[in-house]
């Protein structure tokens, strides 16, 4: 199963997941739903949702 397709099962179920970034960003929490293409990932004690593409998942683990 491909990062992408990992990572919309997680956000389809709604289970917290580990997500790493092309970028080198890790961030782990719940996917968040979305208007766009884009994916967001609000973390504990962060101001804001990370955003990010399908395309840019490297990694996606089980938190």
């Amino acid at each position: 199963m491909t990062p992408q397709i990992r990572l919309i099962s997680a956000r389809n179920a709604g289970t917290p997941v580990r997500v790493t970034l092309d970028d080198g960003r890790v961030v782990t929490g719940v996917i968040e739903r979305s208007l766009t293409e884009h994916l967001k990932i609000h973390q504990e004690g962060a101001a804001r949702p990370t955003i990010f593409l399908a395309e840019d998942v490297i990694e996606v683990r089980p938190a």
